[in-house]
């Protein structure tokens, strides 16, 4: 679903569940899976937004947990985001996908993709 999208590079919280996600995306494009502590649980999201800008510009497949996209989705959104989702809500569920678009350097737009069905 991903890798048509031109991706450019993967990045996971170092847990292994997480790693496990996107290697399949990571072999279809050819590149290594980036840990990152931004993505791990309990990553402090103010930083992670900032770490997240700079991929502006970049396709970048990002994996995360749980509590931290929701998290993000949320300080986003009150900094001006739409969310786009089918409940208007940060909806974090295993396998679903968030699309972020950057103008300008600041995030304007998050859009969901539930998980796929299987």
């Amino acid at each position: 679903m991903l890798a048509p999208h031109g991706v450019d590079a993967v990045v996971s919280s170092p847990y292994l569940r997480c790693r496990e996600t996107v290697e399949p995306v990571a072999r279809a494009v050819g590149c290594d899976v980036a840990d990152s502590h931004h993505l791990a649980e309990g990553a402090d999201t103010r930083h992670t937004i900032d770490w997240l800008l700079s991929f502006a510009g970049r396709n970048v497949v990002a994996c995360s947990h749980g509590d931290v996209i929701p998290e993000v989705l949320r300080r986003l959104q009150a900094h001006g985001a739409e969310i786009r989702s089918e409940h208007d809500t940060a909806d974090a569920k295993k396998a679903s996908v968030w699309t972020l678009r950057v103008e300008a350097g600041v995030v304007t737009t998050a859009t969901y993709r539930p998980p796929p069905e299987v």
